[in-house]
């Protein structure tokens, strides 16, 4: 019979509550000084109901950006931009 998608499953040290992995994937909607807009935190709270969510990379440094519009994680406006993303992820 096999598996169903609503069952647990392990990964690691990890125990996802099914087995949908999703990817959020909004790394190019940053926007003023390369900082999340609100569309990325709906984004990735919509998607919390999944087992696990991949997100994209994020650079680290401005020389890290592979585009003028990529999400950042190296200030404090962005750092800030990347914890409410993870906020309304757990509010989910």
């Amino acid at each position: 019979e096999g598996a169903n998608w609503n069952d647990k499953v392990q990964m690691g040290e990890l125990t996802l509550k099914n087995r949908v992995i999703m990817s959020a994937s909004l790394g190019n909607a940053a926007i003023h000084k390369l900082v999340l807009p609100m569309i990325t935190r709906l984004v990735h709270s919509q998607r919390a109901g999944s087992g696990f969510i991949l997100t994209e990379s994020c650079p680290i440094s401005p020389g890290g950006r592979s585009s003028y519009s990529a999400a950042c994680l190296y200030n404090e406006d962005q750092m800030n931009g990347w914890k409410k993303v993870v906020e309304a992820v757990h509010a989910k």
